[in-house]
């Protein structure tokens, strides 16, 4: 296990990326932050799918509770990070980005890295109780040295991504970030 401090930020930690895939309940850390990297890898051919937790859901609540952070304080990171994602879902690569919202939020994030593959990584962030988010522990896990751990994070992933409605940035959308 790793601190926040300890671990690479996604613009050195999928810096080689060719499929960059991240689950979080808002991604102010990891995409907000970094939406120019983000740009740069979508203009690289990168694929990138995004999951994060539906603003308008009601176990945003819950989370707040859990984080022991107040509940406007996390939609409003989350609307943040969609605020970011819009104009790269009308990047010249529109099919290279995806972006879906998700009524119900893991017990963790994840920062995929070619996750199909067999050289895929993964950085996993555990949402603890009422830990400060600089405290939250960190694991990075590699496909060839943890192939158990890493293949059940993927799948997670890819549950998380399945049930998760996807979100087009187009007027039917609007009310999500209103």
């Amino acid at each position: 296990l790793r601190s926040s401090s300890e671990v690479k930020k996604p613009d050195g930690f999928a810096k080689n990326a060719s499929t960059i895939d991240i689950l979080a309940v808002s991604g102010i850390s990891v995409f907000a932050q970094f939406e120019g990297f983000y740009r740069q890898k979508l203009r690289q051919g990168c694929r990138i799918r995004v999951v994060l937790l539906d603003p308008q859901s009601a176990t945003l609540a819950a989370f707040a509770r859990q984080a022991s952070q107040p509940e406007a304080l996390i939609r409003n990171h989350v609307k943040s990070t969609i605020q970011a994602i819009r104009p790269l879902l009308d990047s010249p690569r529109p099919r290279k980005i995806e972006f879906r919202l998700n009524a119900v939020f893991a017990p963790f994030s994840m920062v995929g890295v070619d996750i199909q593959k067999q050289s895929g990584a993964a950085l996993i962030e555990f949402h603890t109780y009422r830990a400060p988010l600089d405290s939250r522990p960190h694991v990075v896990l590699d496909s060839q040295d943890q192939p158990g751990w890493f293949t059940f994070f993927r799948d997670q992933f890819e549950a998380a991504w399945k049930d998760a409605r996807p979100f087009s940035g187009k007027a039917a959308d609007a009310s999500v970030v209103e």
